[in-house]
């Protein structure tokens, strides 16, 4: 067995949230006061929690058999894995960069129900892609090789 650890920092997604819907309330053609309505702010902390923490259960869910340990400080939250011993460990980089895009696309995907409904589909099946990308990289397994002998 493997052990990974995968971390996401809580303030990157939040902050790419913002920027995120920062960009989408600006480029609103025709809809006045769109930028205010759909641009995260502080005041919107306790919404944007719940939103992770729904992200966060369900990642878990769909990792449960994987999982052995789960953490949130409250700044990052950081999945322990047991994995098969033929996982290719280059691919941790690459499961944490789809990972953190789920969180965000997961996050605006649900803020876009209450601010921007048309668009929070997208958002939705975008974060569902990521975490097929997820779960398709922790389930793969290198092709076992025949030993050589000298």
């Amino acid at each position: 067995m493997i052990q990974v650890k995968l971390t996401i920092d809580k303030a990157a997604v939040l902050e790419e949230v913002a920027r995120t819907t920062s960009y989408i309330g600006a480029k609103m053609a025709g809809d006045e006061g769109s930028y205010e309505r759909i641009l995260t702010t502080d005041q919107d902390a306790g919404m944007l929690q719940r939103f992770w923490d729904e992200s966060k259960s369900e990642f878990c869910r769909l990792a449960k058999r994987l999982i052995t340990a789960e953490t949130d400080d409250g700044g990052a939250f950081t999945a322990t894995l047991d994995l098969p011993g033929s996982f290719s460990e280059v691919l941790v980089p690459s499961i944490e960069d789809s990972l953190f895009s789920y969180f965000v696309n997961g996050v605006t995907g649900k803020w876009c129900v209450f601010t921007n409904k048309q668009e929070a589909g997208s958002y939705v099946k975008m974060a569902e892609a990521h975490m097929d990308d997820v779960m398709r990289k922790l389930l793969y397994k290198r092709k076992p090789v025949r030993p050589t002998y000298k």
